[in-house]
């Protein structure tokens, strides 16, 4: 009976050790889930794997596809029998115009499928350095904290040897509550960046992870701005939207102006329509040339303003450095300290907000020139 007792606790006491185990890795695997190490590539990868968006225009692809080859096996059989064909639409099937219009489709279709990739890309790199600027915030409100407590230990030791008044501790006081408070939100700002960042990764919003790559300046190769005009007026998606119906429209007047003479109501009609989109094709390649131009600029701005603004984090380090040790010294006022103390962290958030605008102005000079982000941004004007 004993034997049997001590065989059952023996097996209950293997259990539970096994059960802590299991548990312990199970934290730990929960865990590196929840925090762990993520590149920015490969959070575009991520965000492309199983991604609707993608599935959709890759459908609307294969739809095309499939439209462009029925409309080129009825040309060809149509083409062979040209002669027989006395109307209009007989006349349109025959030279091509249907099979035209089925191949821009597919033209136009698969160039939104590199629009959508493009659109992504960008969008994950932008939120990435997003998240990685909030948390430097993070670390800018911290230090800031730490300077506003370091104000009010000296204050507080200066009043208990009857060196300052008690305004002074009351001042000291409101201004590490400040900045407990602006570390607090920067905080709560961060936790936003995340989950946005999540969002765009298709990831539970609550995923935690550690950003590996970081914001850094370094000076924009030197480029032709001229080549990369003419790459964006073959690149971009409004190029080649605008190029494709002008080209069908163009053709479609040709054929109607085998039929129909000037004044007649169809002919005035395509005639009009192939203008309008030969203008509209004018209007994108001007617009293109503009934005890249435009691009460009905000480039060398963010540029310019990142040296500035690094001199000035250094200056004004220097400048609170000094500060601090004279208001121990007793040969500063406190008022300086903490005017020296805001405008550095001030300076130090602009800094680090310039390096962000680099890095998307960057981006959108890049995407300029490319296939562009649509219409409705910087490069897609």
């Amino acid at each position: 009976m004993k034997g049997v007792v001590k065989m059952k606790t023996k097996i209950l006491s293997i259990t539970l050790v096994a059960l802590l185990l299991f548990s312990f890795i199970s934290t730990g695997e929960e865990l590196a889930r929840e925090e762990s190490g993520l590149t920015l590539k490969e959070a575009k990868l991520l965000a492309v794997s199983d991604n609707r968006t993608i599935k959709v225009a890759e459908l609307s692809v294969e739809k095309e596809l499939v439209n462009y080859e029925e409309a080129n096996k009825a040309y060809k059989a149509a083409k062979r029998n040209a002669d027989s064909f006395f109307n209009l639409a007989g006349k349109l099937l025959a030279k091509g115009y249907y099979n035209r219009l089925a191949e821009m489709g597919l033209n136009i279709s698969t160039a939104s499928l590199d629009l959508t990739h493009k659109l992504i890309d960008f969008s994950v790199e932008s939120s990435y350095f997003e998240a990685v600027n909030g948390k430097d915030n993070v670390d800018i409100k911290s230090l800031a904290y730490e300077r506003a407590q370091k104000l009010y230990d000296n204050t507080s030791r200066k009043y208990e040897l009857g060196l300052v008044a008690k305004t002074e501790i009351l001042s000291a006081e409101s201004n590490l509550l400040q900045a407990k408070m602006e570390m607090d939100n920067s905080i709560d700002d961060a936790g936003y960046d995340d989950m946005a960042l999540n969002k765009v990764l298709g990831q539970p919003l609550e995923t935690k992870h550690e950003l590996i790559d970081v914001l850094e300046f370094k000076v924009y190769e030197e480029i032709n701005l001229e080549e990369k005009v003419s790459e964006a007026l073959e690149n971009r998606f409004e190029m080649l939207s605008s190029r494709e119906a002008y080209e069908s429209d163009k053709m479609y007047f040709e054929i109607i102006d085998i039929f129909y003479n000037p004044g007649v109501y169809d002919y005035d009609k395509a005639l009009y329509q192939t203008e309008k989109s030969y203008n509209n094709l004018l209007d994108a390649e001007e617009n293109v040339r503009l934005s890249v131009n435009k691009a460009y600029i905000d480039l060398k701005k963010a540029e310019r303003s990142i040296g500035t603004l690094e001199k000035s984090v250094e200056m004004l380090r220097e400048v609170y450095r000094l500060m601090d040790l004279s208001y121990e010294l007793g040969t500063a006022t406190q008022y300086e300290v903490i005017d020296a103390q805001v405008s550095l962290k001030e300076m130090e958030q602009a800094y680090t907000q310039a390096l962000l605008g680099y890095k998307l102005a960057q981006l959108n000079f890049e995407a300029s020139y490319g296939i562009g982000l649509g219409t409705g941004s910087p490069a897609g004007m």
